[in-house]
């Protein structure tokens, strides 16, 4: 049960398809009542915390530099 439990987490921790959630949201989501035993049991079997596991996946866009006040086009989610 943990395993299975555990691999959830590591799908919804990795942002894969349109999910996207917080270590809190992902603990619950996978049966755990208390997040500090989540995260216990995921660093045990991972290696590593949920949120670093999280942040190896985090897409950070590169900022366009332009003048004060002006709004990019990077800028503007579609």
């Amino acid at each position: 049960l943990i395993r299975t439990r555990m691999n959830a987490a590591q799908m919804l921790l990795s942002g894969t398809g349109r999910f996207d959630f917080s270590v809190n949201e992902t603990s619950e989501l996978c049966g755990f009542s208390e997040p500090l035993y989540f995260s216990r049991v995921f660093k045990k079997r991972f290696g590593c915390s949920p949120s670093q596991y999280a942040h190896r996946f985090d897409r950070v866009k590169p900022k366009k530099k332009g003048p004060v006040g002006q709004m990019i086009e990077s800028d503007i989610d579609n």
